[in-house]
């Protein structure tokens, strides 16, 4: 009995512990996937380019773009926040009425707040604002085409200007396509728009058809320049500073000075590009004369002259050079069928490249300035174009020293030609740069009456007497014997570095 009494208890027992529940186990919690992101809106110091801590702006609009898309204004004090963000990248635009930033009218940055560590956390991000106004456009887009009868254009700003401090004039170019200096402003009457926001400019006259133009705008006052056009209050407009974007076209003017502008051009009243150009002739610019002589180019006048016939259709025509009749360079746009060439119209168009004979202390070596019209000279050619295309080349024209050297002064002191630096040695100035076997052929020189003789000659660069180095050539003769003078020195045989040889005897003294 007492065992049966034992086994009932004991299935009791388990019977009962069979019942009781498990202990809970707490569910893990979801981890955080969102941040909070605030920040102030400061006015920019554009002098110091650096928020104005003094300046919040309140009422700016600050978007963030993320996962969605959430809008809040700044307070008084500049504050904005955004609670409880999706974790992700985003992009933030900050824009206010009267405000701009790095020539935008609307600023936008992006940041990445995707990463697990920025959970739960608070992200701080400020901004700062220009308050100067912004060109924003014209009515003409850039280099757009227009009718030549459109009359009216309009400038738009960003926001409420001084009318005191600006103006606007429309600039014809030159006829497409070249671009040189201006050929006239057209007169225009100025009226405002949209609370002093948009400038109308009204044309009195009319466009010319397939012309180059600007529409600028100025300062009223020129001392000024562009800077000193500026808003109602008092900002000047942005892109005046160096830590500015180059957001505007600009450029000078006589009379309006400094000047941002919008490019345009009128409808193309042409049917075919233009023939080729003939008749190519070359002038000295010093003499008239035909034949052209390195001295006379490096004269005051400072060199060539070119003419050709003039060619139906064209609206301007373009001067290439080449020191090779080979590989040509454009040397000149103009608007007429005759243009001057000087030596440093050469040098810009050519380059160091094709440098010959210059150096400070020596004579001549590479690389150096060109010396036009020496050796194998160099050659030109032309062609025609208007808003339909260019022209062909015209046939080539070779221009080449054709003069032979002479002698020349050395100075009004020395009228003769010939300067002692000392009792044997003698300096002679030629005209031009010479051949060095001829120049340094003591044959060539003779000293009458012949008490001394020419020992050695060596060509000299002339920096050490002109300061007009490299337009002609000293040569030093050394004597057998001490001589000063007086005396004559004859002088022939020489040639340039063309080849002309000096055709009589030249005499000088000292």
């Amino acid at each position: 009995m007492k065992y049966w009494l034992f086994f009932l208890g004991l299935v009791v027992i388990l019977a009962t512990g069979c019942d009781q529940k498990p202990p809970t186990i707490a569910t893990p919690l979801t981890p955080s996937t969102t941040f909070n992101l605030s920040g102030r809106v400061y006015e920019l110091n554009y002098l110091s380019n650096s928020a104005d801590l003094a300046k919040p702006l309140e009422g700016a609009t600050i978007t963030a773009v993320g996962t969605n898309a959430v809008t809040t204004q700044t307070s008084s004090t500049g504050a904005y926040s955004f609670v409880n963000l999706p974790l992700a990248e985003y992009s933030l635009t900050v824009s206010k009425e009267g405000y701009q930033k790095d020539g935008k009218t609307t600023l936008t940055a992006t940041y990445n707040f995707s990463s697990s560590s920025m959970a739960n956390t608070a992200q701080i991000v400020d901004f700062s604002l220009d308050p100067r106004p912004l060109f924003l456009c014209a009515s003409v887009p850039d280099y757009a085409e227009i009718p030549a009868s459109t009359r009216t254009f309009k400038l738009f700003f960003s926001e409420a200007m001084s009318p005191e401090s600006i103006t606007a004039f429309v600039k014809m170019l030159s006829l497409r396509s070249s671009d040189i200096s201006s050929l006239g402003i057209q007169d225009t009457n100025l009226s405002w728009e949209a609370g002093y926001k948009t400038l109308q400019v009204n044309l009195v006259g009319n466009l010319t058809a397939d012309a180059l133009y600007q529409i600028g705008l100025a300062c009223s006052n020129s001392e000024f320049g562009i800077e000193g056009v500026c808003d109602a209050r008092g900002n000047r407009i942005y892109g005046t500073l160096p830590a500015d974007n180059d957001v505007y076209n600009s450029s000078v003017d006589a009379r309006y000075g400094a000047y941002i502008y919008a490019p345009f051009k009128t409808e193309s009243n042409k049917t075919a590009a233009p023939g080729k150009p003939s008749g190519l002739a070359v002038r000295s610019l010093a003499t008239g004369s035909t034949e052209v002589d390195y001295d006379g180019v490096y004269s005051s006048a400072g060199g060539v002259t070119l003419t050709f016939n003039s060619v139906a259709e064209a609206n301007g025509y373009r001067l290439y050079v080449s020191s090779n009749n080979s590989d040509y360079s454009l040397c000149k746009e103009f608007s007429t069928p005759s243009v001057v060439a000087t030596v440093y119209d050469l040098v810009t168009a050519l380059g160091s490249s094709i440098a010959r004979g210059y150096d400070t202390y020596g004579y001549p070596i590479e690389p150096g300035l060109p010396w036009p019209y020496l050796g194998s000279g160099d050659y030109f050619k032309v062609t025609a174009y208007n808003s339909k295309g260019e022209s062909p080349f015209s046939d080539p024209l070779l221009v080449i020293d054709t003069v032979a050297p002479s002698l020349a002064a050395v100075s009004a002191a020395y009228p003769n030609n010939c300067i002692s630096e000392s009792p044997t040695v003698k300096i002679l100035r030629f005209t031009e740069p010479l051949n060095r076997s001829t120049a340094e052929n003591i044959k060539n020189y003779l000293v009458t009456p012949e008490v001394t003789t020419v020992e050695s000659a060596s060509l000299i660069n002339d920096y050490g007497y002109s300061y007009s180095p490299y337009r002609t050539t000293y040569v030093r003769l050394f004597l057998t014997l001490a001589d000063t003078g007086p005396r004559k020195v004859r002088v022939w045989g020489m040639k340039d570095l063309t080849g002309n040889t000096m055709r009589a005897t030249l005499e000088t003294g000292y």
